[in-house]
């Protein structure tokens, strides 16, 4: 079976590189990772090894792919209370990568009269900056995690913790138009935006964000002043102002922000426990579950149902009133959720930082030998509700995410490989038994992935499967792993 697919795969596994490019290792090749930087040439990658290093680097406008060999567990930048850990100041654009790195113990940069960006100061740069822990860093002014001023930064997928200054103690934007995507923006404190805080004519995209148990005066979540926000997909809870904007603050008459598909629930505040609108600028709201409730279609206060908040586990859980309740029309909507699920797998978008998995696909097994192959049992079940509904199973081996838009626009946490086509092409040949067929009156069915000797796939392949109803494409399951063994 699997004709002409291994040879695919086997081609698959060869990409085009620079030959220009170079990679650089710390400490094999430098001692510090500064050394390293002021080697590099734009294009080059810098591998740190594990280990602390007591610096403050700066990027002096090259553009390279700073990565962690190991993640930021084992691999820390200790700025030592000696300035900011990181300064981006020299035009950086987003080709400049900072990836992978614990940056704490950083006091921020002098800047005119104040002290600025405790983790990251960037100045005047747009870089990218991506799965780091960025903790334990303070500012006396602005900017405890990071300060951003005339900025068009990428930040994804960091974990902003712990730290603090006068103003936006996780992070500052001034005159900025960042975007930030799937963080995590915990614990951090100021006087004025203890999460985040936009200033100074900023346009604040902000996707998929958790941003929790802040605290501050006033918007211990957000604090918006003269500023756009544009909040999509994020949850907001836990956060305390003393004053006012629990989750939010919006302060002067040219503010101009958007709430759509989010969630802001058990923040508090003596005024303005969720949202506290100072200004008359425009503020909209939408489709959004808000604890107290707050004009605007779609909105709703209904208890979230988080599967465990103390324990800071924000997943929503089977029952939550914000599955499939937000928006497919939200601007800038996220293709997947805050941790890489696909987005709009049945029918809608679900409100909040997480899109709701409903586990209604398994397999017997999840390891397939190469050596001998043999049969997958996979068990279809929607549930009654789906009684009588065609059904498509479908597979892949690259992924689950970005996933496959179907007709109608829900997406199928697969991606389109040769794997993918051969189902396309030969679904219920003996090969795979029952992959498109009709439910049940319990709205269940059962494939079958028969594979002969020997597996024609790598040892470490990953086999994933997902399935659709079709005519509507209006129910789309979790996806399953089988893996390639020896």
């Amino acid at each position: 079976m699997f004709k002409g697919l291994a040879f695919a795969v086997l081609f698959g596994l060869f990409a085009a590189g620079s030959v220009d490019a170079a990679t650089i290792y710390v400490p094999d090749h430098y001692g510090t990772i500064q050394d390293a930087i002021n080697a590099s040439s734009n294009g080059d990658t810098v591998i740190v090894r594990p280990g602390t290093y007591s610096e403050n680097i700066d990027f002096v406008g090259k553009a390279i792919h700073l990565i962690s060999e190991s993640g930021p567990d084992v691999t820390a930048i200790d700025g030592n209370q000696a300035g900011s850990v990181v300064t981006f100041q020299s035009a950086e654009d987003c080709n400049t990568v900072l990836e992978g790195f614990t940056l704490t113990n950083g006091t921020g940069t002098h800047n005119g009269w104040s002290f600025d960006g405790g983790g990251v100061y960037c100045l005047g740069s747009s870089p990218t900056i991506e799965k780091n822990l960025i903790k334990l860093n303070s500012a006396a002014y602005r900017g405890g995690g990071g300060y951003f001023e005339n900025s068009s930064a990428f930040v994804e997928n960091n974990a902003v913790s712990q730290n603090s200054s006068g103003y936006g103690g996780g992070l500052y934007f001034s005159a900025s138009s960042p975007t930030i995507t799937s963080n995590t923006v915990i614990d951090n404190s100021a006087q004025d935006g203890g999460g985040l805080e936009c200033v100074n004519g900023s346009d604040l995209l902000s996707t998929n964000n958790l941003i929790v148990d802040n605290s501050a005066w006033y918007g211990s979540g957000i604090y918006c002043c003269s500023s756009s926000m544009t909040i999509i997909n994020n949850t907001l809870t836990g956060n305390l102002a003393t004053y006012r904007g629990g989750g939010v603050y919006i302060n002067a008459t040219i503010s101009d922000v958007e709430f759509v598909n989010t969630i802001l629930w058990n923040d508090a505040a003596p005024e303005g426990p969720e949202i506290y609108n100072f200004g008359s600028g425009s503020l909209s709201v939408q489709y959004c579950d808000i604890q107290g409730g707050w004009p605007g279609s779609g909105n709703m206060d209904a208890d979230p149902l988080f599967a465990d908040a103390a324990n800071g586990d924000f997943h929503l859980i089977e029952g939550s009133p914000c599955y499939n309740a937000g928006s497919n029309s939200a601007p800038s909507l996220p293709d997947c959720d805050f941790e890489g699920d696909p987005r709009i797998l049945h029918g809608l978008s679900d409100i909040g930082a997480d899109e709701f998995l409903l586990e209604c696909l398994w397999t017997d097994i999840t390891t397939l030998s190469k050596s001998t192959g043999g049969q997958v049992q996979i068990s279809i079940e929607p549930g009654i509700a789906y009684e009588r509904r065609i059904y498509f199973l479908l597979g892949g081996m690259s992924g689950t995410t970005p996933g496959i838009t179907l007709p109608g626009g829900n997406s199928l946490p697969l991606n389109r490989d040769p794997f993918f086509d051969y189902i396309l092409a030969n679904y219920n040949y003996p090969a795979l038994t029952e992959f498109r067929g009709i439910l049940d009156i319990n709205g269940e069915a059962t494939a079958v992935l028969n594979v002969s000797a020997p597996v024609p796939l790598q040892v470490g392949t990953i086999l994933c499967f997902a399935f659709t109803t079709e005519y509507p494409y209006d129910f789309q399951s979790n996806p399953v792993e089988v893996e390639i063994v020896p």
